[in-house]
């Protein structure tokens, strides 16, 4: 996560206020940063929806003057993680079900049917990944966070990060 503010406070703060193409924009920018953490964690685009519906709700209509300017782009990712890991604790989903079609078309591919198959195996197989490799995959290859970030956002020690890594990559090179 950077430093640099997505939506400014005051922008949530005073969202109703704001003509409807500003809360347009304000609402489709935290849709397309939070999507896929979300879609991570639920695997059904729906719910995903749904959990991100709710999230951005509770978002503007939270009194947000406790919150730091350089805090709000963690606190919103945590909420929405939250959000979704408590949907999932309590709809009991299914963490290997996994729609590939839903996903792969978000991907750019050079060539369209070894590419698709390619990333099709791929996705198949990181979904049959428990849920803690899955999300430090998840972190460290498509959001690009180092371990010491990774480790702060689940909870563990850098080391266990790093271990769940090399698990994750072992049982991937095993399969693929």
């Amino acid at each position: 996560m950077s430093n640099k503010s997505l939506y400014s406070k005051e922008e949530l703060e005073n969202f109703c206020q704001l003509n409807s193409e500003k809360q347009t924009l304000i609402y489709n920018l935290y849709i397309k940063c939070h999507y896929k953490l979300v879609y991570s964690i639920v695997r059904n685009h729906f719910s995903t929806e749904d959990i991100l519906q709710e999230a951005f709700l509770r978002v503007i209509n939270k009194d947000l003057t406790h919150i730091y300017n350089s805090k709000l782009n963690s606190w919103i990712y945590i909420l929405t993680k939250n959000l979704a890991l408590n949907y999932l604790r309590k709809h009991k989903y299914n963490k290997n079900n996994l729609n590939i079609d839903d996903v792969t078309h978000n991907f750019y591919v050079s060539n369209p049917i070894i590419e698709y198959v390619k990333i099709k195996n791929i996705l198949y197989y990181v979904s049959l990944l428990p849920l803690n490799l899955r999300k430090t995959i998840y972190y460290r290859s498509i959001m690009q966070l180092s371990y010491k970030e990774i480790s702060k956002i689940i909870g563990i020690s850098e080391g266990a990060v790093k271990q769940n890594l090399h698990r994750a990559r072992k049982i991937l090179r095993e399969q693929l």
